[in-house]
């Protein structure tokens, strides 16, 4: 899709992200296909953005070694309260939302509470960027881990990965990104009504 969209929009590719393709409304067909025009350009660039981001953030998944099956591992239960924890992390960081928690499977892995900590700005690095680790076993606080003090490649890897998922803006930027996740299902029936009446 991203190839050919990008082969059969490539003339009306600048003119529509810019919003100066209109509808023609001379009659129906005119209107469909500009339509379907427009809305084809702009899920070719969502489904970019979405096909680049994605193969980042799975591009260790092409070497060798991740295909090697893990070694068996006996369940493991966390003693550890994860409501105390919750509270003793509001404690240590006031501000600190938090919006995941990591339960570990192995003995001796921490319990990982995952949010949004309350210095950070950047729009990309929003979510659950940050964390504080717990002991899972007696719930006892270990560290903390501020996106904001993390090396490019870490701000960078949260920042793909934001921008794929679009976990960043709120309520509006996930609406968005479920109407342009929509087009290819639209633009396959738009398309299939301008070849109909084309043909027939």
């Amino acid at each position: 899709m991203l190839l050919t969209g990008v082969i059969v929009y490539r003339k009306h590719f600048w003119q529509a992200l810019r919003f100066k393709a209109g509808l023609n409304f001379k009659n129906r067909r005119t209107a469909v296909s500009s339509l379907h025009r427009i809305l084809g350009v702009w899920s070719l660039g969502f489904t970019a953005v979405l096909f680049f981001t994605g193969f980042w953030m799975l591009k260790e998944y092409f070497t060798p070694e991740q295909w090697e099956l893990p070694k068996y591992q006996a369940a493991y239960t966390v003693s550890a309260n994860v409501d105390s924890m919750i509270m003793s992390a509001k404690k240590i960081v006031p501000g600190f939302k938090p919006i995941a928690v990591n339960i570990p499977t192995t003995k001796g892995a921490d319990v990982l509470l995952r949010g949004l900590m309350p210095t950070t700005g950047f729009f990309l690095l929003q979510g659950k960027a940050s964390g504080i680790s717990f002991n899972a076993e007696t719930g006892g606080f270990k560290k903390i881990s501020d996106i904001d003090k993390q090396g490019f490649d870490q701000r960078f890897e949260t920042e793909v990965y934001n921008l794929h998922i679009g976990s960043y803006g709120g309520d509006v930027i996930r609406w968005c990104y479920v109407v342009l996740g929509l087009l290819p299902g639209i633009l396959s029936v738009s398309g299939a009504i301008l070849w109909f009446r084309r043909k027939y």
